[in-house]
């Protein structure tokens, strides 16, 4: 893809194509294919007969300076390191090599793109250049395994946190952290852990979430983007900068004192709560209704025998007969 060409069209503008091809020294066919390149990538390019080619809504680029003003000074103190990356296969496969060799805690990586993007369970997460937020984040906890449990909770609570700061209401997370809006999926949460030498225990946290997905992308459950819930265009830098802010602001409080500060805070968010319920766990399928979480972020299920808490397993809501 040409991203001389590419950067043109970014000011959602009308550009002819005799324009574009002095600009970057191309012929007239080899604009309209290298048009026809970027629209391959998923990135609408609308094209009128006498005005030219644009991208409507424009495209915002990653840029660090804006991601880093929109992160307070106490979120800034635990960030190690910001990598912007054009294209990666999978962020968190990126940071969990990086991970493997040292990195400091808070060290983050975002990108344009995701090509082998992955989400729980080994699903595929789709990530269109330049049309969603993808990024991971490392951390460090030296008392090893146990210390990160219900970890991905905190995250969800965190990112509801900022979507609530940039304006967006109405936040409800599926366990375990599924971000949805009117039941609709807007963003996820994978979180990857190994352990070291000497027993500490090295988390990764990858975060997806849609901005403005092709209308016919191809995702087998109910989804939404920020643009179709907004009604106008993000800006994209300034939500990384405030997702990065609450998780940096999370982590040290997660790592001193585990789930206990976020659980009254996700009840509120619980989408499951009361809900009947079918979980589909190693050992078969579990149906009841759903009870909130436990104390290190298991899911409570009450069935005919009781109520347990399971940490594992995919879960789905049923009509109430």
């Amino acid at each position: 893809m040409n991203k001389a060409l590419l950067k043109m069209l970014a000011d959602g503008r009308y550009h002819s194509g005799e324009d574009l091809g002095k600009c970057l020294g191309l012929t007239r066919s080899a604009v309209w294919k290298n048009i026809k390149q970027i629209k391959a990538a998923a990135i609408p390019v609308e094209a009128v007969h006498g005005r030219g080619y644009r991208v409507p809504g424009g495209i915002e680029f990653l840029q660090e300076d804006t991601i880093r003003a929109a992160i307070t000074q106490e979120g800034l103190a635990h960030l190690s390191d910001l990598k912007l990356q054009e294209a990666l296969p999978s962020t968190n496969t990126y940071l969990m090599d990086k991970a493997r060799d040292g990195l400091g805690n808070g060290t983050v990586v975002s990108v344009e793109q995701q090509t082998a993007g992955r989400g729980r369970r080994g699903r595929v997460w789709q990530s269109p250049y330049a049309r969603s937020i993808s990024f991971s984040i490392n951390w460090s906890f030296p008392q090893g395994p146990r210390t990160v449990e219900g970890l991905s909770i905190a995250v969800a609570v965190a990112l509801s946190r900022a979507l609530e700061t940039y304006g967006i209401h109405g936040v409800e997370i599926k366990w375990p952290n599924d971000i949805l809006i009117n039941g609709k999926k807007l963003a996820g949460v994978l979180v990857e852990i190994f352990m070291d030498d000497v027993g500490t225990c090295h988390a990764v946290l990858g975060v997806g979430m849609n901005v403005e997905l092709p209308k016919e992308q191809e995702i087998k459950q109910p989804w939404t983007d920020l643009v179709q819930i907004m009604q106008a265009p993000v800006e994209r830098n300034r939500l990384l900068g405030l997702l990065l802010n609450e998780i940096l602001l999370m982590l040290p409080q997660f790592e001193s004192k585990g789930l206990a500060p976020f659980i009254e805070e996700w009840r509120h968010l619980d989408y499951l709560q009361k809900q009947l319920v079918c979980l589909e766990t190693i050992n078969g399928q579990i149906l009841g209704e759903a009870q909130g979480i436990d104390n290190s972020g298991g899911l409570l299920v009450k069935t005919d025998t009781g109520t347990k808490a399971y940490h594992a397993g995919e879960v789905s809501v049923r009509k109430q007969a």
